[in-house]
């Protein structure tokens, strides 16, 4: 019996059959790869939030840290995404040995600036935007603790865990200053989620500070 082949027909139903399998094959894996690559872009916001997070938490904690009553040891800059203050150095020997610590937001990164006398800083408090705009400052570079961070907001509280008056603070009052017991860190990133809007994560913690006066 002589063998015919496939019809025209039959030919072009084993195309579309093919195309269909084909196409759901193909939609199955892009979503499947679309849901990996976004969980893994949130896992690693998540980690480097939390990251972040622990280092901003170390330092604030540590705010008018003075075991020997060494003069100086002061909040000096309270502001809504800038915070700045001098305790006693880990290895505190003298009242000289003292350390200037400066968390602030510049751009979509968080920054963080370290400065004690054994390095040669001066003292003089540097400006937010002058430390900004200058790749190295007296010795010392700013460390970035983050990318892709789209807010950092610092609220100040008392002891009684009222809010202390953003306002006041910005006037340099020295006796709000004094005040603040713990602070309320906020934080925003944003993730480019692929096949997605654009979505914002935020992550929020409170941090105890020590010796402040209460």
């Amino acid at each position: 019996m002589k063998n015919k082949g496939f019809t025209l027909i039959e030919l072009l139903m084993a195309i579309l059959v093919f195309s269909i399998v084909s196409a759901v094959i193909s939609s199955t894996f892009k979503n499947e790869l679309t849901a990996y690559v976004n969980q893994k872009k949130f896992s690693e916001m998540m980690s480097q939030l939390r990251i972040l997070s622990h280092f901003i938490s170390n330092d604030l904690k540590t705010s008018g840290f003075n075991p020997i009553d060494a003069s100086g040891v002061e909040i000096e800059v309270a502001e809504k995404d800038y915070f700045s203050f001098v305790r006693v150095n880990d290895e505190f020997k003298t009242s000289g040995d003292l350390k200037r610590i400066a968390l602030y937001k510049c751009g979509d990164k968080i920054l963080r600036y370290v400065a004690n006398t054994e390095t040669g800083f001066d003292w003089e408090m540097p400006s937010l935007s002058s430390l900004c705009s200058s790749a190295s400052y007296k010795y010392r570079t700013p460390d970035e603790l983050a990318f892709g961070i789209s807010e950092l907001e610092f609220l100040y509280y008392n002891r009684d865990g009222n809010l202390i008056s953003q306002q006041g603070l910005d006037n340099q009052d020295k006796n709000l200053f004094s005040k603040i017991s713990s602070i309320e860190v906020s934080i925003k990133s944003e993730i480019n989620y692929w096949g997605k809007k654009q979505k914002t994560e935020s992550f929020r913690f409170f941090v105890q500070c020590r010796n402040l006066g209460i």
